[in-house]
């Protein structure tokens, strides 16, 4: 058998076979030939996104980015008299088990956070661009991959896999080194590297990056096994200096708390050793996490309920995200309303954008704008939706808003009252129940499908932790037309404070809310 052979990930990839025959829907698989070895067949597999999040998982590996082979070459097992043989496969390329953003499932609250993962807590600087897996093909060959594919992608003349080679060879030949230096390396370690492809002349996105920050980087090593292992940080930045990557930042803290006070700071400057960030992927490792929702002996919070159960095992490693919304979260926006005007057959109407996308009153006078941008400077928008020009247009818009015009426009959509055919314009759903009976479940997949607003008292950690909490429902407010205010809510002062809270902010911006209670019965 080849290094990294392992009857263990043979059978996992069997098992891919068996679900995907069985639910094509719920797990999907194409096969590509290895621009290295064309003789070599590689299959992606995709799992269900929204699947992802079900517990029990439905899949048998949580991976994200996995690339295997069958190895026809070798000797079958199972050819008995009268049987099939049976067939052996390989994993050629492991991403990271799926994580969440803080709030996005019950196992990435605070309060699970802190009941089933223990420290170190690495912090890795967010990186704004695509994921690229390289690992060995053989002892002497590599593969490059993006996300699910590799190689040439329909008619695009680069694509995202091949960027990246592009750049990986540039190291090699700066480093003199060989394909098969490298290749030797990763087949003998059985590992792929994971890097993100930050390059705004092959294709922008949030962020923009100077030249020396553009090109590969890489942010993680793992084991190409079934269960998710990764290397620890410095391991990562030392093969990073080795090869000529560029090394991803990171910090270490020692507690849930600190994790999180670092990144509201961050947050709250939007900016970090004086970069602008996004968000960071925190990296650590699972202890015993709940079996269910309720545990009556550990990890109750101030109001008494329970972290939620985790789909990991104890001791893997464990990856989740904070990813900050603002602004980033409105100008994805941006991107995203300009790339639908532009590919609209109907021509530029506003009113065929979707909704959820123009909650902002930025957003709708920057709609406004580029319209009128579009239609004086077409050529300007010529390559936008292959990722090009989006930054430029963006900082254009800024540059404009803080103009007397641009103010002035602004200040006009922000007071226009949006009040419903009901008579308001808000509204604030208000749990009622007691603990543990599946109120941040249920908000947090409503949040998910509907874009719900959602704050949960767990997140406080203040010592007047009521004040915090309401203050948050506000903030929420200005943004999200629905909120959901999650906590017990079972007495009538904090429904009452609540009540309090959006008047005053109701006289501030011309909007009613209204506060719908939502019976433990209902949940």
């Amino acid at each position: 058998m080849p290094p990294g052979f392992s009857s263990e990930d043979s059978d996992l990839i069997a098992s891919l076979h068996a679900l995907s025959a069985k639910s094509p829907k719920l797990v999907k698989s194409s096969v590509y030939p290895a621009p290295a070895d064309p003789g070599i067949e590689i299959r992606s597999w995709k799992m269900n996104e929204f699947k992802y999040y079900d517990i029990p998982s439905p899949f048998p590996t949580l991976a994200r980015g996995l690339f295997t082979r069958e190895l026809k070459d070798e000797v079958q097992e199972g050819a008995e008299e009268g049987k099939t043989p049976g067939k052996k496969y390989q994993i050629v390329v492991r991403g990271y088990d799926k994580f969440f953003n803080i709030g996005e499932v019950p196992w990435t609250t605070w309060a699970s956070l802190e009941e089933h993962t223990a420290p170190p807590y690495t912090l890795s600087l967010k990186s704004n661009g695509c994921i690229i897996f390289i690992a060995a093909l053989t002892p002497t060959k590599l593969v490059v991959t993006s996300k699910h594919s590799l190689g040439p992608v329909g008619n695009s003349p680069l694509s995202h896999a091949q960027a990246g080679e592009a750049w990986l060879r540039k190291y090699l030949e700066k480093l003199e080194k060989k394909e098969e230096d490298l290749a030797a390396v990763l087949w003998e370690k059985n590992w792929t590297a994971i890097a993100e492809l930050c390059d705004d002349s092959f294709e922008e996105h949030v962020l923009g990056y100077s030249p020396e920050k553009t090109g590969l980087h890489l942010h993680g090593l793992n084991v190409r096994s079934k269960e998710f292992a990764t290397m620890p940080h410095d391991v990562v930045d030392a093969f990073a200096e080795e090869w000529g990557f560029i090394k991803t930042p990171t910090k270490t803290l020692n507690s849930i708390k600190e994790v999180k006070e670092f990144t509201d700071e961050c947050a709250k400057n939007g900016e970090w050793n004086g970069e602008a960030v996004e968000g960071f992927v925190v990296r650590t490792h699972v202890t015993e996490p709940p079996t269910s929702g309720r545990n009556p002996n550990k990890g109750k919070d101030k109001e008494g309920s329970t972290p939620a159960r985790s789909p990991y095992k104890a001791g893997s490693s464990f990856f989740f995200k904070v990813k900050f919304d603002e602004p980033y979260m409105m100008y994805r926006d941006w991107r995203e309303v300009t790339k639908t005007l532009l590919s609209s057959k109907s021509g530029m109407n506003p009113s065929g954008l979707p909704k959820s996308k123009m909650k902002r009153a930025e957003t709708k006078v920057y709609v406004k704008w580029v319209v009128n941008e579009i239609k004086s400077n077409p050529a300007a928008f010529k390559e936008y939706t292959k990722g090009k020009g989006i930054i430029a247009t963006r900082e254009r818009f800024l540059k404009w808003l803080a103009s007397e015009k641009g103010e002035k426009d602004l200040q006009e959509v922000q007071n226009e009252v949006p009040v419903s055919k009901d008579g308001f314009g808000k509204t604030i759903i208000v749990p009622v129940a007691i603990p543990g009976c599946g109120k941040t479940t249920v908000a947090v997949a409503l949040a998910q499908i509907f874009g719900f607003g959602h704050t949960q008292s767990d997140d406080v950690h203040a010592k007047k932790a009521a004040p915090v909490f309401i203050k948050n429902v506000v903030n929420l407010l200005s943004s999200h037309d629905v909120v959901i205010a999650d906590k017990n809510n079972h007495l009538r002062q904090h429904r009452q404070a609540l009540r309090d809270a959006t008047k005053t902010s109701a006289r501030l911006s011309g909007c009613s809310p209204s506060i719908g209670p939502l019976t433990s019965r209902l949940l």
